[in-house]
This record gives structure tokens, C-alpha cells and sequence, in this order.
């Protein structure tokens, strides 16, 4: 599994004031994924990788976004194994980031 260093993202300063409640969506987000994860509820699962996946996008965190996006197929596959692996990936990614306002 690779290594992250911090990952930069740059946010448009109109947003930039909700990243913590961006961020703490996120994570509890991602948490109840892990537990849909556990009780291989897929159907739950695609439907916060939906709702996670457009807010990475509007704040321009697109290496997570895309993250969720492999997440999203490897539920179509049940792959377990993988969608752990995944899952751990994207903790990793949320707790990486660092969020700075565009100038």
C-alpha cells in the first residue's frame, strides 16, 4: 500500500470557510461505508459514494473522488478484499489532506 504524503488541495475561497464541515462529512461518511462494508450492504454503500463522491468533487478533491469511484465499481463486483483495501485508502486520503483557499 503506498505511502501518503500531505496532499494538497486548493478550494475556492467562497467555500474554503466549510472545509471542516466538509471534511467531518466525509468521515462519518467514509465510517458508515466501512460498516455498510461489514454487512455487505452495497446498495447503502453506493448511495454515500454518491453523496461523498459530489462533495469531493465541488471541493476539488479529485484523488479522493477518484478513490470512490474504484470503490463504487469494486461494489458492483462485491469484491470484498479489494473494497477493504479501498476503505483504508480513503482514511488515509482524509487524514493526508490539507485544504488551502485559491488565491
Amino acid at each position: 500500500m503506498p505511502v501518503f504524503s500531505r496532499i494538497k488541495v486548493t478550494v475556492e475561497p467562497e467555500i474554503y470557510e466549510l472545509v471542516p464541515v466538509f471534511m467531518e462529512s466525509l468521515s462519518s461518511e467514509l465510517a458508515i461505508m466501512a460498516n455498510c462494508a461489514e454487512d455487505r450492504d452495497y446498495e447503502l454503500m453506493r448511495e454515500m459514494l454518491h453523496s461523498s463522491k459530489g462533495a469531493a468533487l465541488t471541493f476539488g478533491f479529485t484523488v479522493y473522488a477518484a478513490e470512490l469511484e474504484v470503490l463504487h465499481q469494486l461494489t458492483l463486483a462485491r469484491a470484498e478484499d479489494e473494497i477493504r483495501i479501498v476503505l483504508i485508502r480513503l482514511r488515509k486520503l482524509l487524514d493526508n489532506c490539507v485544504f488551502i483557499p485559491a488565491s
